[in-house]
């Protein structure tokens, strides 16, 4: 099974190792179960509505984090 963490393994060379540490935080807290929760029941999404908002946080954030290093 592919995790957001080995997809972001390339990554790891281009940021120092503080911001790739907080960035694998942040998805964490981005790709649980929490956000998903919310996204359905109380926003009422769809489950590939709630999926497509998820990985745009993920990408969001990723970006951001990457944008950083530069």
């Amino acid at each position: 099974m592919t995790t957001y963490r080995s997809v972001l393994e390339p990554l790891k060379e281009t940021m120092n190792p503080r911001t790739y540490a907080r960035l694998l935080k942040a998805l964490a807290v981005v790709y649980g179960i929490e956000p998903m929760i919310i996204l359905k029941e109380i926003c009422g999404t769809s489950d590939r509505e709630t999926e497509a908002v998820v990985r745009w946080m993920m990408d969001v954030v990723s970006h951001g984090a990457r944008a950083m290093c530069r």
